[in-house]
Formats: C-alpha cells, structure tokens, sequence
C-alpha cells in the first residue's frame, strides 16, 4: 500500500461463518475501518470486508478471527517512496491519446517520463502536472512507458493527531 492510501481486505467464508472481528497488530501503520458499517456491540468490525487505511511507512499484520474461532492473517507494507501506476497495460490505436497518472509516495519526486519507441507512441507532461504523462498512439506497435522517480530527502509525512 502507498502511504495514506487505502485498500479493501476480504475474508471468504465457509457458509455460516460469521467474523467476530479483525485486528491490526501496528495500528500506526494500518487501520481497520467498517466498509458496510457493521459493528458489534463491543465496537468490533464484523465486516467480511474491510477497509484498510496507511498512516505510515512500516509493516502490519492484519488478522481475522471467525466466531467459531478459525483465524486467518496477511501482513501489509506501506511504502512512503514507490511509484503507481494507472495502467500497466494500455491498448491504443493510431491517433489516441490517454493519460497514464503516477501515484507516489512521500519522499518521491517524478523527474521525467519516457517512450522506448518514440515512433509508435509519443509521451509528454508538463512541468504544472508532472504526475501525469499524455500518450500518444502515433502508428501500430508496441513501446514501454517510463516513468523516472527520484528518492527526495528532508520530507516526510504529516504526523497524525
């Protein structure tokens, strides 16, 4: 996960299971928050789906426990220096344009993005929006699209209160 980002975790269920709750072993890295909702009288999530929110760079292991007492678990790392992408594959024909956004991470600056074949498809951005790069399809072919990001030093993320 990208650092203040968010994502969806759901546990599949044998019919007639219910989740008694979940739980976040680093709380300062990763909250559960209800998706739908339902939470029992004790304030615990019982959701089969949650929604996991990232606070700061570091690991946490997430956990679900069912009420007949089946446990399951997955550890979530959030990174505050990578870059994402929109797209990993896009599909364009002669003369289309799309957009291809980067998501980053705090401590992240995108210095350039590039084409490794100019002649099929071009790539600009400009300096007000360097998130964001416009593609465009200039004749049949395949190329890959670059994006270049460089660690930046001094930032850091805003604490939480």
């Amino acid at each position: 996960m990208l650092l203040n980002g968010t994502d969806t975790l759901t546990a599949k269920l044998a019919d007639g299971e219910t989740i008694a709750y979940w739980t976040s072993n680093h709380e300062a890295v990763v909250t559960i928050e209800t998706v739908d909702g339902t939470i029992s009288e004790d304030g615990s999530i019982t959701d089969s789906s949650v929604k996991l929110v990232a606070h700061e760079a570091g690991s946490a292991i997430i956990s679900v426990r069912t009420e007949s007492g089946a446990e399951a678990s997955c550890m979530v790392t959030v990174s505050d220096n990578s870059v994402a992408l929109n797209y990993t594959t896009l599909e364009m024909t002669e003369g289309d344009t799309a957009e291809l956004q980067a998501v980053i991470g705090y401590s992240v600056q995108i210095s350039g993005w590039s084409s490794s074949d100019e002649e099929v498809v071009s790539v600009s951005s400009s300096l007000a929006d360097v998130q964001t790069a416009t593609l465009e399809a200039l004749k049949a072919g395949t190329a890959n699209i670059t994006v270049t990001a460089n660690p930046v030093s001094g930032v850091g993320p805003t604490p939480r209160t």
